[in-house]
């Protein structure tokens, strides 16, 4: 069974308080499902859905009123939450990734790259664990939304990965893309996982430090009712662990 990983990013610019990357891994049969609900129900859209403009009314969402919008937003995590295999998302909050930069050796911050370059790695082995578990035989291809500033960066550690058979074995990785939305429509739905997810995630945040009972929007909580998703946060540990595969990855001879 072929299968494919779709993820976006969130939080990458500067000051933000948590940063991730998050998605959806498919198969063929999820992915016609996928295309063909999204595309009715976003009909009247001349360009991908981007999930920040829905929520705030902003560029062609604009003068849309409120209800039309979060009923929109309902309805597409509704179809993601139907057709999907599994669900993931790494991410740091940034005051965590600022100690762990202050408290190791530059060299080993180096090994780890960004937080985005983390994330996306740890995405890839949040992946290789449930696809070894619940598919054994297949394989997985990965597309990322381009246009992060730290892609070049990712891209390198992806192509120490794939160098290597035992590598690429390991993480049943079976190669890996850049591209738009327009392009591949799914990256939609990693885009609202990604922002839905922060947004909540910040929010719930915000609350606690009020002393208040954090929660979920209405429109995210299809998706954490669904079966197989998947969060994870990083920290020191798993970050220290990070150097030390890329490192490994790095000096890989080229089979």
């Amino acid at each position: 069974m072929a299968l494919k990983a779709f993820f976006d990013e969130t939080g990458t610019h500067a000051g933000h308080p948590i940063i991730g990357v998050a998605g959806f891994l498919y198969d063929e049969a999820g992915i016609n499902q996928f295309e063909d609900s999204w595309k009715k129900k976003t009909r009247d859209l001349k360009r991908p859905f981007h999930a920040v403009d829905c929520v705030w009314g902003r560029e062609e969402f604009e003068g849309w009123p409120d209800p039309v919008r979060m009923l929109l937003m309902h309805d597409l995590a509704e179809i993601i939450a139907d057709t999907k295999l599994a669900g993931f998302v790494a991410f740091i909050e940034r005051k965590d990734w600022e100690l762990w930069q202050k408290i190791n050796q530059a060299e080993i911050v180096k090994r780890v790259g960004s937080p985005y370059s983390a994330c996306l790695l740890h995405c890839i082995s949040m992946v290789r664990d449930v696809v070894k578990h619940k598919w054994p035989e297949s394989d997985v291809i990965y597309l990322f939304e381009a246009g992060c500033d730290r892609q070049t960066e990712a891209e390198k550690f992806l192509y120490d990965l794939e160098k290597n058979e035992r590598s690429k074995k390991n993480l049943k990785l079976s190669g890996h893309g850049f591209t738009s939305p327009s392009n591949e429509p799914l990256l939609c739905a990693a885009d609202f996982l990604a922002w839905e997810w922060q947004r909540n995630y910040t929010e719930c945040l915000e609350d606690r430090a009020l002393g208040r009972k954090g929660h979920w929007r209405s429109e995210f909580k299809p998706l954490l009712r669904s079966k197989n998703m998947y969060f994870r946060g990083l920290v020191d540990a798993s970050l220290s662990a990070r150097a030390l595969v890329n490192f490994f990855n790095e000096h890989q001879p080229d089979n």
